[in-house]
């Protein structure tokens, strides 16, 4: 049996807070590789010399690791100290940490995992993506195709039993052959990947009301808190895990439509047995391996991007898995301290103004 890809390593060991660690590692305000604050700025600024470095030569990337390290209040505060005329606004280049349960924090691992393997798949990207049709040439949509007509497969008999006992797994298994599909493809294979990785968990497959897009959903959709759900979705340009509430597929549950559920732990993974029952067929070999010319590329995707009387737009620039400005990372709510400066001259909500020359 072919395993998908190597288990989800164990969660780092939880950080002690301030108030847990022995006296002589507390430190107050900086961090315990540096001995005072300018060591750390000239540190970060990879700055030589006695003198701290000079605030306005630092690069946007710098002034947000000085900001996760030490806290917002403390940035400005050391910054100012060296030049006072630097500005603040509330304009944030800086993400802030969401502080989620341990159990999220296990699930978007898993679902992190799971869009890693499935991006791997699908190495020619997504059939309704513009970004890989160009890339491809057409290719994409042609693999995508191929996965969704019928005539262009043979099964085995044994592969035939699986896939009517298991017809995700047949999809799935067409889609890994190809390396091709859509939105709906890929929640299949991340499904598959989590059924059998995602130990106790429970998986679904699901798209909301009015709008077509499939998505892998973890955790009791039932039962638990939609905070505590997390989205394993590797369709977006730039997947990535996010909870449920936070991601381009959230909606009210009575407005969910479910497709598939496993609990994860399988001890059988159906997926490889089927996928190694199947064959093309030389007319989809042919079709598989099809390009167009740069020029006919671009003509199709200006009609689907357009669409017609008979069909709507299909064509995309979906980049990420969340809706909205992802300005947050999620953190496991155990470890996650406040920084609770005590001056009260500077407000959490006050953000240095950088703007990147990136």
């Amino acid at each position: 049996m072919t395993e998908h890809a190597s288990k989800v390593p164990k969660p780092q060991d939880r950080k002690l807070r301030k108030d847990q660690q022995p006296p002589e590692q507390r430190q107050d305000d900086i961090v315990a590789d540096f001995n005072d604050p300018w060591d750390m700025m000239r540190g970060i600024a990879a700055s030589p010399g006695d003198d701290p470095p000079d605030p306005n030569s630092f690069k946007p990337h710098q002034i947000l690791q000085l900001q996760r390290t030490i806290g917002n209040r403390r940035t400005i505060q050391l910054l100012r100290h060296q030049d006072p005329t630097i500005k603040t606004s509330r304009i944030i280049q800086r993400s802030i940490d969401k502080p989620v349960s341990a159990q999220v924090m296990k699930r978007l691992e898993y679902a992190q995992q799971a869009i890693k393997y499935t991006t791997e798949i699908f190495k020619y990207g997504a059939g309704n993506q513009e970004i890989h049709l160009r890339e491809t040439k057409w290719n994409a949509w042609n693999r995508r195709s191929v996965v969704r007509t019928d005539k262009y497969w043979k099964l085995t008999e044994e592969a035939e039993k699986l896939a009517a006992i298991y017809p995700w797994a047949l999809t799935a298994a067409k889609a890994e052959r190809v390396k091709g599909g859509n939105c709906a493809e890929y929640a299949k294979v991340a499904f598959g990947y989590l059924r059998f990785y995602a130990k106790g968990e429970q998986i679904r497959t699901a798209s909301k009301e009015n709008f077509d897009h499939q998505f892998v959903i973890i955790g009791d959709f039932n039962k638990d808190d939609e905070e505590e759900l997390v989205v394993a979705d590797a369709w977006p340009t730039k997947p990535t895990a996010v909870r449920w509430v936070d991601s381009i597929g959230y909606e009210q549950k009575d407005f969910v439509t479910i497709y598939d559920t496993a609990k994860g732990g399988e001890k059988e993974d159906v997926v490889p047995l089927i996928r190694d029952g199947l064959t093309l067929t030389n007319e989809g070999q042919e079709l598989v391996e099809k390009e167009l010319t740069k020029e006919e590329t671009e003509e199709e995707i200006n009609k689907g991007k357009k669409g017609s009387e008979s069909e709507k737009a299909w064509i995309f620039n979906q980049v990420n898995s969340y809706h909205g400005n992802k300005d947050f990372n999620y953190v496991d709510a155990r470890e996650y301290e406040d920084d609770n400066d005590s001056d009260d001259n500077y407000d959490d909500n006050e953000y240095l103004d950088y703007e990147s020359d990136d």
